[in-house]
């Protein structure tokens, strides 16, 4: 398991717009290619999936998601896992599994704290010391790109943004 955490000086609201903003997502997320939205499942409860590039001489993976966005006290949870429908799995990717990706927003005053926190198997051969590097090195990366994506005021209200809203 890997954890993030950092007091960002951007307000929660900048964070969930990014986040809830599947489509503009591979603009800025570390070595995401694409981000296919499967199906809705609910409320706020979507099935997707992300595909990332690795390094030579690795196979790109697809993360096949189920993911919820919900109110915890105060905090906004990004929250997803393993979605279990093979038909949806990329050929072109090795899959790798999720057993539990979470993203915590909360508001401290007009800052936000932000906790990253990934448990998984990226899956195919890939020796264990790369896949802790990649593990490691990836959520904090995340943080930093979704600042850099707040400060330059690239966020945009989403029909999911909106919805979440609601």
């Amino acid at each position: 398991p890997f954890k993030a955490t950092r007091l960002s000086d951007y307000q929660i609201n900048e964070f969930i717009k990014l986040l809830a903003d599947y489509e503009f997502k591979e603009k800025w997320s570390p070595k995401l290619k694409d981000v296919k939205l499967h199906s809705k499942l609910g409320k706020n409860r979507y099935a997707f999936s992300e595909y990332y590039s690795t390094p030579w001489p690795f196979y790109d993976r697809e993360f096949l998601l189920d993911g919820k966005i919900f109110k915890r006290g105060l905090s906004t949870v990004f929250k997803a896992s393993d979605f279990s429908k093979d038909e949806l799995v990329d050929d072109d990717h090795v899959r790798a599994a999720v057993m539990h990706l979470e993203v915590v927003l909360t508001p401290k005053g007009d800052k936000t704290y932000i906790e990253f926190a990934f448990i998984g198997d990226m899956g195919g051969v890939i020796p264990a010391f790369v896949s802790n590097i990649i593990q490691k090195r990836w959520p904090v990366r995340f943080i930093q790109a979704m600042e850099k994506q707040i400060k330059n005021k690239k966020t945009r209200e989403t029909p999911e943004y909106l919805e979440y809203l609601k």
